[in-house]
């Protein structure tokens, strides 16, 4: 169970892995197999419940198929979202329900707020495990972030309210105006 446990949280690259070694061990009988594969759904079901995100797996938005938004609302394809102030270029998307930071963004790099939980414990993390590269600043990869102030405090170095701060790159809306609009689309 431990060797599958590491295996799906490296695939999923939601945390940095401090065992990162998945040994194959002999081959459990079927049934058991099965008994565990079932336990380990049962456990990716919990830990998010639980505030704990690292065995979700994570989607990438050049992967997500078109189609599946469409079905929705045709307009949820194209609802991508921009943070762009002085020395910062940054693009998101939701996905399901989620908000990922685009591959590519370009990251403030100093920080006016070092004590702030962002820039304490996420920035450093995204950083050293090459999510941002330290040099240029920029995204390397798309990521999931918790919220759009999660994502905005990281990527400004400070306190942010995404929620207003991040804008609809068609109609230039808010995230929150935008998320609005969308709950009202639905309702009519």
């Amino acid at each position: 169970m431990e060797s599958r446990l590491i295996e799906i949280a490296k695939k999923n690259g939601q945390c940095q892995l401090l065992n990162g070694t998945a040994h194959q061990y002999s081959r459990l009988p079927e049934s058991d197999t099965a008994d565990m594969e079932y336990f380990l759904e049962q456990i990716q079901v919990v830990l998010p419940v639980l505030g704990y995100e690292f065995l979700k797996e994570m989607k990438h938005p050049s992967d997500v198929l078109k189609v599946q938004n469409k079905l929705i609302n045709p307009r949820i394809e194209d609802a991508i979202f921009y943070l762009s102030v002085k020395d910062v270029d940054a693009k998101a998307q939701v996905i399901d329900g989620e908000f990922y930071v685009l591959k590519g963004s370009k990251v403030r790099p100093d920080v006016s707020q070092p004590n702030h939980n962002y820039m304490k414990n996420l920035r450093p993390v995204l950083l050293a495990n090459g999510v941002i590269d330290p040099n240029i600043f920029e995204f390397t990869q798309d990521y999931l972030f918790s919220s759009p102030s999660a994502a905005g405090a990281v990527i400004l170095g400070r306190a942010s309210n995404g929620r207003k701060e991040w804008k609809n790159s068609s109609n230039h809306l808010s995230y929150e105006e935008w998320q609005q609009n969308q709950v009202e689309q639905i309702s009519l």
